[in-house]
């Protein structure tokens, strides 16, 4: 044993006496990391980016990795993992006998491994690092390779699988604290969550991934793959750029097959191609939502359920921590009122929060909340956005009950007109002319003696001078037709 540590420390002294990758990679960032590929430049150039595990953001570390200068002509890095022991990101040189030692500016240092060939490992397209070796795997035979960081060894582990490995592909996967390598791969239609256990040398499938969303993706390769603190997995499209969730039950030490949208890295230009991180600890994962005022001319109140939606990070998400982040002080309260509009307010057990309007209310509002999990971790901001409601009825259909006896038309009358139009009384027609409604100078929303009608009828029309629109009395009251429900 001691000799093995002295061969480590011995090797790590020596390497990084000539390394160009000198600053580790905190832990604590909240950050993954992934290599891409250039969309528009010569195929096999990878980049280095980080990516905000939460809100998807994107910040170019380093493209490409390995300069043109180098005159090294593979430049396609692939198979990456994060080495908790030094801190760095180690992966592959495609097509080569190199692996590479990334460190948080996207320095690097290819190491020659002797025990791996470019005709045996080739265009590797999956690993992660664990215990301090980096596990590769080619999709072409149902074995990996384990690279021994501090040695340089390499072992060749095969494994067994329910179909032939030709029948499907692994794009990547990562180690989860029992020390088995979970992922993502797609049979036919079916997206199949799979663990490879090292005990047993077997690739498994553990069930189907559920949710219409993760099943529409229109690209069947998912190049991305993460394990947070809690073994929560996360696995990403390389099409649309979508993060799914696969919570972890500890109780049963099993998956849902639930996939939740956990978030969308931002474009960048680029393909991705492999992920790597530590073992996170994520917030909980807010997204936006919406919520509509019927009538914006009467004090309402709607409820909107935040939660509904939202997306727990490692751990589960508390409702009594919603919070309101007040426009005017970014403070976050339970309670917030928008000047003329209405007031926003938190239920602190539930987490719903209420719109209260105002009879002044114009649409849209908008407001800021956070959520945190139960362990008092807090979320990024989401946003609610209150407006007014749109409705439509669906039109009548079949036999209509009678056809319009009377037309007025300024143009040429045809013979079937206006006794082919359905369930009208009059039908007026013209293409320069205007129909002119009764117009008044003012009629008040609730009725009032002073009003210029002061026995409005249920159904009655006019034109308001004063407030500049047309009005339907509805048996109570006068409203501006407008884009609503006027009823």
């Amino acid at each position: 044993m001691k000799r093995i540590i002295f061969v480590f420390f011995l090797f790590s002294a020596l390497s990084k006496l000539f390394s160009q990758a000198t600053t580790p990679i905190p832990c604590t960032s909240g950050k993954a990391y992934v290599v891409m590929q250039n969309i528009t430049g010569t195929s096999g150039i990878s980049g280095f980016y980080s990516i905000d595990a939460n809100s998807g953001a994107v910040t170019t570390i380093k493209n490409p990795i390995i300069p043109a200068s180098t005159g090294i002509t593979g430049r396609r890095i692939n198979c990456i993992g994060y080495n908790k022991l030094d801190g760095f990101i180690y992966g592959y040189r495609a097509n080569s006998n190199q692996i590479i030692r990334l460190d948080l500016n996207g320095n690097y240092d290819l190491i020659t491994v002797s025990g791996l060939t470019a005709g045996t490992v080739g265009a590797a397209t999956a690993g992660d690092v664990y215990n301090n070796e980096l596990y590769i795997f080619r999709n072409s035979n149902a074995q990996i390779y384990k690279i021994n960081l501090s040695t340089l060894a390499v072992t060749v582990i095969p494994f067994t699988t329910p179909t032939a490995i030709t029948n499907f592909q692994i794009n990547d996967f990562a180690f989860a604290s029992d020390g088995n390598i979970y992922g993502i791969t797609q049979i036919g239609s079916a997206r199949k969550v799979f663990r490879i256990n090292l005990t047993t040398n077997a690739l498994q499938f553990l069930g189907d991934a559920i949710g219409a969303q993760i099943n529409s993706e229109a690209d069947d390769s998912w190049g991305t793959a993460f394990i947070d603190s809690a073994d929560n997995l996360y696995v990403g499209n390389n099409g649309s750029r979508n993060a799914y969730k696969f919570q972890y039950n500890s109780a049963t030490t099993s998956y849902s097959m639930n996939a939740s949208l956990f978030a969308t890295a931002n474009d960048a230009g680029q393909v991705l191609a492999d992920g790597a991180s530590c073992a996170l600890t994520l917030p909980p994962n807010p997204k936006d939502d919406t919520g509509c005022i019927a009538d914006p001319t009467l004090s309402q109140t709607i409820t909107i359920n935040v939660l509904s939606n939202d997306v727990s990070g490692t751990r589960a998400i508390n409702p009594a921590s919603v919070r309101l982040i007040n426009p005017s002080t970014m403070a976050t309260a339970t309670t917030v009122t928008i000047p003329g509009q209405g007031t926003f307010t938190v239920n602190t057990t539930t987490g719903v929060i209420s719109f209260s309007s105002l009879t002044t209310f114009t649409q849209p509002v908008t407001i800021q909340y956070s959520v945190a999990d139960t362990a008092g971790l807090v979320s990024a901001p989401a946003t609610i956005t209150v407006s007014i409601c749109y409705c439509t009825k669906t039109p009548a259909t079949g036999t209509p009950n009678a056809y319009t006896p009377i037309g007025i038309t300024s143009q040429q009358k045809q013979d079937s007109w206006p006794q082919s139009i359905p369930n009208g009384f009059i039908a007026l027609e013209s293409k320069q002319k205007g129909l002119v409604i009764t117009r008044v100078n003012h009629v008040s929303t609730t009725p009032q003696t002073t009003d210029s009608v002061t026995d409005p009828k249920e159904g009655m029309i006019v034109y308001d001078i004063q407030d500049k629109c047309v009005k339907l009395f509805n048996g109570t009251r006068w409203k501006c037709i407008n884009r609503s429900c006027n009823q």
